[in-house]
């Protein structure tokens, strides 16, 4: 009795780690998806592979566990893009000391390959200003969105004192320039900063 019991039970292990290695993409999946907000959609096309898709969030958390520590850096309006461990930090901060300081925060987090920073100079947080970007990144991918052979989820935009900042991985040299180009006929935009990867 005991040895079927003992075979039953390692049966039972088998089929759940055969079950588990089997279901085992989809998992990573519906993970990177629950803890992102990204659609289905949005993970299959994503153009990172599942590793990427899995880690670059987990850098993102912890480079900005490193700048809430730190009282003058927690609150500075700059967000984290990370795509295969390449890092961008984006937004505004008050002085150079600031930026150099994320940026090595940044690069001392495992898994960070590369820290690229868009970091303007502004004194204090203007809630107008930053109201004013923030629609300007959604009329810019407004426009990404509604143009054929832009694949808009792929492309973050964000937007800092008026400039915009494209990131993200396309599929062709054609679709970064396009998404360029539409961000500069956007009215109200200073400049174009193109951070986009070609794969």
């Amino acid at each position: 009795m005991e040895r079927k019991a003992l075979l039953s039970a390692q049966l039972a292990c088998m089929f759940l780690l055969l079950f588990a290695l089997s279901a085992c993409s989809t998992a990573i999946l519906a993970i990177r998806g629950a803890t992102s907000g990204y659609t289905a959609y949005e993970i299959i096309s994503d153009l990172r592979g599942i590793e990427s898709q899995v880690e670059d969030p987990v850098i993102k958390v912890r480079i900005r566990s490193r700048f809430d520590k730190i009282e003058k850096l927690k609150d500075l309006p700059v967000d984290i893009f990370v795509y295969d461990g390449h890092v961008y930090l984006v937004g505004q901060v008050e002085g150079v000391d600031q930026a150099d300081r994320m940026a090595a925060l940044a690069r001392g987090v495992n898994g960070v390959r590369q820290v690229t920073t868009y970091l303007l100079r502004g004194k204090g947080i203007n809630i107008d200003a930053l109201a004013a970007d923030a629609l300007l990144s959604v009329e810019v991918k407004a426009k990404l969105i509604s143009q054929a052979g832009v694949n808009s989820t792929q492309i973050d935009v964000k937007t800092v004192q008026g400039n915009v900042v494209l990131m993200g991985i396309v599929g062709s040299s054609v679709i970064a320039l396009k998404a360029e180009q539409l961000a500069r006929e956007t009215s109200g935009v200073v400049q174009v900063k193109n951070y986009l990867q070609v794969r």
